[in-house]
């Protein structure tokens, strides 16, 4: 039987990454004289990374809802102070300027209290980069403390659409994508990191499981081979192998027969995907690639039963006989049992074709390993009834004796009475 391997599927520990620039935020509640009790206020600075102040930024004031309750924008030296009539609670504040990166919070506000604060905005870039390493993180958090993986996919996605060039948040999108099933966008993002990432081993590691996976054989073994890594490359040989048993097992023997060679081509030493090989090439009747197979395992190890078994076979089908009685002995060694089957289904269908010379050398061979085996006695006896009663009659009755109930027991007693 063609069994899998074990291939290790790489896995990943994510790692929140550090920000390299933060809101800086400081709430206070000053004491000043406000121009309505019955209004809250925001005030405070808005600045750049370098702390320079900046001026003209719109600043806007909303309910959680989205609804709109004041806007304003940044005076000379970054100065802001907005009043708005609300009720106590919390209330997103935006601020956002041309050539910078918005940014958004949430704050509390209470009717006769102002809140000063100090916000910093980046230049775009820098933000692009902050925002995709917070949702990063944000996916990275999520994973750890829920392992809900539908939302920490959706947070890789939204950290590469703030910044596709950040390496972690393609590898983990990949990462998701794969464990999604998702394998032709894993491999789209793979792509992305390694044009990144080009000599990162967990990258490639992870890649050669994708493109296989998404049927990109090709690029597997590419990135195997140019890892320079040979457990790779036998993993990925290995996971082929896999796949061809999978498809052996649903009778599907063109891929199953492609599967094993791509196996091999990767990794010679893979003795079970010759031995596939060497199977289906004699069962479509291709006796030189099932020799060339069978030898390849028969070479990693001359104890393989299907080698030696294909081995008899493939010298059978070509009449070779001395060739093929050697094989079979061969065969015999390793696997008496099955070498015993295979031969006296042979010795039947000779039988049946009226090929007697070759089914009673077989039967005999056969009782020569295996005297209690009742079918070729029961042959033989058969043979021998027409020119031979002596023998015919010892074989039925050692054919009767050994298996009294079997189905040519009543065939076997009326031959013996014409005898």
């Amino acid at each position: 039987m063609i069994r899998p391997r074990f291939v290790p599927v790489p896995s990943h520990s994510w790692s929140a990454l550090g920000v390299t620039t933060v809101l800086c935020l400081s709430l206070l509640v000053a004491g000043v004289v406000l121009a309505s009790e019955e209004k809250a206020y925001l005030g405070g600075q808005v600045t750049d990374a370098a702390d320079r102040d900046l001026k003209d930024v719109r600043v806007t004031i909303s309910t959680q809802g989205g609804e709109l309750l004041a806007e304003g924008v940044s005076a000379r030296r970054g100065k802001i102070e907005i009043g708005f009539e609300a009720p106590a609670g919390d209330y997103i504040v935006r601020l956002e300027k041309e050539g910078y990166w918005p940014i958004e919070t949430t704050l509390g506000f209470e009717p006769g209290k102002i809140n000063e604060v100090t916000f910093r905005l980046d230049d775009e870039a820098t933000g692009r980069r902050n925002a995709a390493i917070a949702a990063y993180n944000r996916g990275v958090e999520t994973l750890r403390d829920t392992e809900d993986r539908e939302a920490a996919l959706i947070a890789f996605e939204e950290s590469v659409g703030f910044d596709p060039t950040l390496p972690e948040g393609r590898l983990a999108l990949a990462d998701a994508y794969l464990r999604a099933s998702r394998f032709e966008e894993s491999a789209s993002e793979i792509d992305a990191y390694l044009e990144l990432q080009p000599d990162d081993a967990s990258g490639q590691r992870l890649a050669v499981q994708i493109y296989r996976l998404a049927g990109q054989t090709e690029k597997a073994q590419a990135v195997a081979a140019a890892s320079g890594d040979a457990t790779l490359e036998g993993n990925l040989a290995v996971a082929v192998y896999n796949e061809g048993v999978v498809a052996l097992q649903k009778q599907d023997m063109d891929l199953a027969y492609t599967k094993f060679t791509e196996a091999v081509a990767s990794d010679p030493s893979i003795q079970e995907a010759w031995e596939a090989i060497a199977s289906i090439a004699y069962n479509r009747g291709d006796l030189n690639q099932a020799t060339n197979a069978s030898e390849k395992a028969l070479g990693l190890d001359d104890s393989s039963r299907a080698g030696r078994r294909v081995r008899f076979l493939v010298a059978d089908a070509r009449g070779d006989r001395e060739a093929a009685r050697a094989a079979w002995e061969g065969f015999y060694e390793v696997d008496g049992d099955r070498a015993v089957d295979l031969l006296y289904q042979g010795a039947d269908l000779d039988f049946q074709g009226g090929r007697t010379a070759q089914a009673r050398d077989a039967l005999e061979r056969i009782l020569a390993k295996r005297p209690d085996y009742a079918d070729a006695h029961y042959k033989l006896g058969l043979l021998f009834s027409a020119t031979d009663s002596a023998k015919a009659k010892k074989h039925l009755q050692t054919f009767l004796e050994l298996a009294p109930e079997h189905p040519e027991a009543a065939s076997a007693r009326e031959v013996l009475s014409y005898l």
